[in-house]
């Protein structure tokens, strides 16, 4: 009886059937993991703003008084020339710019009116400005002038200390010669003694 050597070509032959199902596993284990990949969205980064909110630009007016910051923040960002002399003009409405008797520093009482008044000038820096000097009749004329002229001088050091342009402001004594009270006594002598702001174009 003779044996046959020849395969049968309807079996599998070799490690194929391994093979084949190993590659089957793989492929649903790929395929189940992209379905569960999609099916989760991925996940946005919350983006966290760590920044502290700007800090408000600093008040450059809140030193002043609050008479004298309403003056200054009425002229607005171009005020004309008449809008700057009312300003001064109201600035130094009843406010006397007092100083040492017979000398030229300036008493700490006047310190807030010149504040407004160097605040206005920083307003009206498109103008020139003069800084008027006056005094009383007591005294000679020619100590008068010089007395005024100093005082003047003063005012325009201290409000451009306080920011004021030094380019646009002129001191200028009047001494005794603009007088707004000619009658006699303490009352008088006060009004008269005085510092003025006159502004032109």
């Amino acid at each position: 009886m003779s044996t046959d050597q020849t395969a049968d070509p309807r079996k599998p032959q070799g490690n194929w059937p391994l093979i084949c199902f190993v590659l089957g596993l793989l492929a649903v284990w790929l395929v189940s993991c992209q379905s569960q990949t999609s099916a989760v969205p991925p996940s946005t980064p919350k983006v966290v703003n760590t920044s502290a909110p700007a800090a408000p630009p600093p008040d450059p007016y809140a030193h002043l008084t609050a008479d004298a910051k309403r003056i200054v923040l009425a002229l607005g960002d171009a005020p004309t020339a008449d809008a700057c002399n009312a300003a001064f003009k109201e600035m130094m409405a009843g406010e006397t710019v007092n100083f040492s008797t017979g000398a030229t520093a300036l008493a700490d009482s006047a310190m807030p009116a010149l504040d407004g008044a160097a605040a206005i000038a920083g307003k009206c820096k498109a103008y020139k400005i003069e800084i008027g000097g006056h005094t009383d009749r007591s005294g000679s004329r020619a100590i008068n002038l010089r007395i005024s002229d100093q005082r003047a001088a003063a005012v325009k050091d201290y409000i451009v200390g306080k920011g004021a342009p030094a380019a646009i402001l002129t001191p200028k004594g009047y001494g005794e010669s603009e007088l707004l009270d000619k009658s006699t006594g303490a009352k008088a002598a006060a009004r008269n003694r005085r510092i003025s702001f006159a502004v032109t174009a």
